[in-house]
């Protein structure tokens, strides 16, 4: 990463990968991202991080990631397509699955983006992220 904040003109503050992903979140001075970067003799386009609501996998709650869940014990570990907890099933024990999430009633998994309150979440967080760049 030192690389990419020498040959780019653009002031970069911060830059690290994101994951096990090909993607690099890239901190850049002031509040508009350039179009593109040069890195390592390639030109690589740049688009704003929008961050999304985390999903606890544990207790699917929308806030939080498992490794952080607040209650790590306490809840029941939860199937992630019917919210059903599988807390003392066994590995191979089956269940019937219909996709519903416990804090919206929604006939989808949990997971899905489809979820009308994970996309008010997620347009949440958007934008607050909107008003950190726009503060003085």
């Amino acid at each position: 990463m030192r690389d990419l904040v020498q040959t780019t003109p653009a002031r970069i503050l911060a830059a690290r990968m994101m994951g096990a992903t090909k993607s690099a979140l890239i901190t850049f001075e002031g509040s508009s991202v350039p179009r593109y970067i040069i890195y390592s003799c390639g030109r690589y386009r740049c688009y704003p991080h929008r961050q999304k609501a985390q999903l606890s996998t544990r207790c699917h709650t929308l806030g939080h990631r498992e490794e952080v869940c607040p209650l790590p014990h306490r809840p029941p570990r939860l199937c992630p397509v019917c919210s059903l907890d599988i807390t003392n099933l066994t590995p191979t024990t089956t269940h019937d699955c219909v996709p519903k999430w416990h804090l919206c009633k929604g006939s989808h998994a949990s997971t899905s983006t489809d979820c009308p309150t994970r996309q008010q979440a997620d347009a949440f967080m958007a934008q607050q992220a909107k008003k950190r760049i726009q503060a003085p």
